[in-house]
């Protein structure tokens, strides 16, 4: 009889988390939606600031750091 009640208990724990996990999945599909539904931010300034950066010196490259 507990083998019985244990197996329920582990069903219904699986059916549960599925139910959760549905859930959350349509509440993040619905933000993504809506957040998609509003568009984008220009990147121009983003761009821009990547293009202006820098290029880094190579590590270890000279022996003046020591």
């Amino acid at each position: 009889m507990k083998e019985i009640i244990d197996a329920v208990v582990v069903l219904g724990m699986l059916f549960g988390g599925t139910v959760i996990l549905k859930n959350i999945h349509s509440e993040v599909r619905k933000a993504t939606l809506e957040k998609a539904s509003q568009g984008l931010p220009p990147l121009t300034g983003f761009t821009n600031q990547l293009k202006e950066r820098k290029k880094l010196q190579p590590k270890g490259g000279s022996n003046s750091e020591r």
